[in-house]
């Protein structure tokens, strides 16, 4: 007969049989020897000691035999109880689940609740509300559900406090109906239960959190205790709020006769956003759809329902093609808008942009002031950047404008207005500390909305309701005002100001003086571009069709100049020497005979008189033009040959006209044509 054992499987208890392994038997293995030694003293017979082996040798084989069958047994046995345990566990499992199922039914979590379009709050009076969410046996979701009756209090910042608290005021408000009070740290309800954002006295139920994780719970009188609850993911739950009929009370923008300025409302009133020095520049931040075009949009037309052009205009930098800024282009205080379309016109601007910070800290002492208040003569320039870093990787020399700005914008009266989809961009260019205001749409998740603003706001924003962090440390949620375009704007009346940037130059036909105009936005009116022999040799280069015959033409527009027609005039020139297709020249010469060519070239210009030698190029070719300090760059096939003509990035432009390069890394437009010319010989 076997032993009886009760193994714990799962939460029940399991009969099952023990089988003892057999034990050697000693005394049967013995005896036949004794009685064989016996035998053997009577009869002295050898056959008598060979009986008395046999039978230990019998004894050994069936204990052996008894082992084996044991071991085996024992193997089965132990199949059949895994089996039963792993049946019995899936059991267990299953039962766990279903009231795990029954229960979340009962306390849904605010996700479920937002995927569920047929919920409705109970209003059942319980005191009972799910404020996470935990494991019970291994199985994972089970509501984790307290007792508000008395009050409770949640200690912490950071996401999970945020969730616990959202959480419960969805509970209690499915229970008892909306709260009677609410400010910024505590919620009360008709029956006295108070949810408080603090440690709070009156709440008889402590629930302390860490960053992300819930620490431990205390009741009144009681020592603290861990707990294993997580946070619920609760996305959306002013929404599910509103179901309860505890909306915070963010009111429709309904028509101008209500409210006729600024950018939003809320509960409190109209918000209206003016830059000034105390709040000088603003970061919009939201992912992509949340409303941060049409903030801007509101933005912008009431500033221009309430500013003449000559108090506050800006100047606009949309790098989504134009789509935001665009319609507003027809407004008076526009001076300008540029998108990413034409990098090479919103480089120019940006140049302006930079002259116009010198140009105001100038003007500020002639005053003798020290800031745009007590100027009598200064405007405010808003420069308003939709989508920041395709900005910045389009115009890399842009970010340090933009740092200046920041920096020392605020007593000029310039000030940014930045938008992002990825705020920590902001934080990582140092941006972010300076600007002042931050206007938070939905981001990836409460933890990226809290660094945005400085702290966890009380309710997370939503699709065109922004939490607005000001520079005085409070914050706002509005409701983005609806509608306002540039069509439809009343403007405050006055003239439109010119462009920050003015168009680039368009030269005469024929120019009194050097070979082009250089448009450098940066001056009051375009520069000329001049050159003179005594500059020494100079190359125009450029991809056939880019104007390089008429830029030669114009270098040398009132010079005595010999125009080369093949190797052999280079010889006896002298003077102002010409070539043009200077790189075909050389490709139909030999090794040697291009050895030969540029040996001449070197002894004309040390000749008496000396050699000046203006060349036209489709390619720079350093062996040759390498000393070569005088370069005019057109348009270039790819960027990698304009850099290597000296000239910098920003200047590179494919799509440039003939006539347009540049010329000492600014851009230059060649004069169209020159009748005035003296020479020897003209192609």
């Amino acid at each position: 007969a076997g032993a009886c054992a009760r193994l714990n499987l799962g939460s029940k208890w399991s009969t099952v049989s023990v089988i003892p392994a057999p034990s050697f038997p000693l005394v049967a293995a013995v005896a036949p020897v004794v009685v064989g030694v016996v035998l053997w003293a009577i009869w002295a017979s050898p056959f008598a000691l060979v009986g008395a082996l046999i039978g230990p040798v019998m004894v050994v084989a069936h204990f052996i035999d008894s082992r084996r069958r044991h071991r085996a047994q024992s193997i089965k046995d132990a199949t059949a109880q895994r089996l039963t345990s792993a049946a019995q566990q899936r059991e267990t499992h299953a039962a766990l689940t279903s009231i795990r199922d029954e229960e979340n039914r009962q306390y849904p979590s605010i996700a479920t609740i937002g995927q569920s379009p047929s919920w409705r709050p109970a209003f059942d009076g319980s005191t009972l509300v799910r404020a996470g969410s935990h494991a019970r046996e291994g199985v994972q979701g089970f509501p984790w559900l307290v007792d508000v009756a008395n009050g409770v209090s949640v200690v912490g910042s950071g996401d999970a406090a945020d969730s616990v608290v959202q959480s419960l005021v969805i509970g209690i408000s499915a229970r008892l109906g909306p709260a009677t009070s609410v400010d910024a740290q505590s919620w009360d309800w008709p029956t006295g239960i108070r949810l408080s954002r603090r440690d709070d006295s009156l709440c008889a139920l402590s629930i302390r959190c860490g960053p992300s994780s819930i620490e431990s719970v205390n009741r009144r009188g009681e020592l603290p205790t861990s707990v294993d609850a997580v946070p619920d993911i609760t996305e959306g739950w002013e929404r599910v709020l509103g179901l309860c009929g505890s909306g915070d009370a963010i009111v429709e923008w309904d028509d101008r006769s209500a409210c006729s300025f600024g950018v939003g409302r809320d509960s409190a009133g109209t918000l209206v956003l003016d830059p000034t020095s105390h709040s000088p520049h603003m970061a919009i931040a939201g992912r992509t759809g949340s409303g941060k075009s049409e903030f801007i949009s509101a933005l912008l037309c009431d500033w221009a329902e309430r500013f003449a052009p000559a108090g506050l205009s800006w100047v606009g930098f949309d790098f989504k093609g134009g789509a935001t800024l665009a319609p507003l282009a027809r407004l008076l205080n526009c001076r300008g808008i540029e998108t990413d379309l034409d990098p090479v016109a919103a480089e120019r601007v940006w140049r302006a942009i930079a002259a116009e910070i010198l140009r105001r800290e100038s003007a500020l002492m002639v005053e003798g002031v020290a800031r745009i208040e007590d100027s009598t003569n200064m405007s405010r320039l808003v420069v308003v950047i939709d989508e920041f870093p395709e900005l910045v990787r389009l115009n890399p020399g842009a970010a340090e404008t933009i740092g200046a700005i920041a920096r020392r914008g605020r007593s000029l009266g310039m000030h940014l207005v930045v938008s992002t989809q990825n705020a920590s961009i902001l934080s990582r260019d140092g941006l972010l500390a300076n600007l002042t205001t931050h206007v938070c749409f939905p981001l990836g998740g409460a933890h990226d909305v809290t660094m945005f603003l400085g702290s966890p706001p009380v309710r997370q924003p939503r699709v065109g309701e922004p939490v607005i962090g000001l520079s005085d440390g409070s914050t706002r949620t509005i409701r983005v005002r609806h509608g306002a375009s540039g069509g439809t704007v009343v403007q405050a009346p006055g003239a439109r100001l010119p462009p920050l940037a003015g168009p680039p130059p368009t030269p005469p036909i024929i120019g009194s003086d050097g070979f082009g105009l250089i448009d450098d936005p940066d001056a009051v009116r375009p520069d000329v571009a001049r050159w003179s022999p005594d500059d020494g040799d100079i190359v125009v280069v450029g991809r056939r069709g880019s104007g390089r015959t008429t830029a030669l033409a114009a270098l040398i527009r009132s010079l005595n100049a010999t125009w080369i027609q093949s190797r052999d005039d280079i010889a006896a020139s002298h003077g102002v020497v010409v070539i043009d297709d200077f790189d075909s020249m050389l490709s139909e010469m030999t090794e040697l005979a291009r050895f030969e060519f540029t040996a001449t070239l070197e002894r004309r210009r040390r000749a008496n008189p000396p050699a000046t030698f203006v060349m036209a190029t489709t390619r720079w070719l350093p062996r040759v033009h390498g000393a070569v300090r005088n370069v005019v760059t057109l348009s270039t096939n790819t960027r990698d040959e304009h850099l290597m003509t000296g000239e910098p990035v920003h200047t590179f432009d494919a799509t440039a006209p003939p006539g347009v390069g540049s010329w000492k890394g600014k851009r230059v437009v060649i004069y169209a044509r020159t009748d005035s010319m003296v020479t020897d010989e003209i192609p």
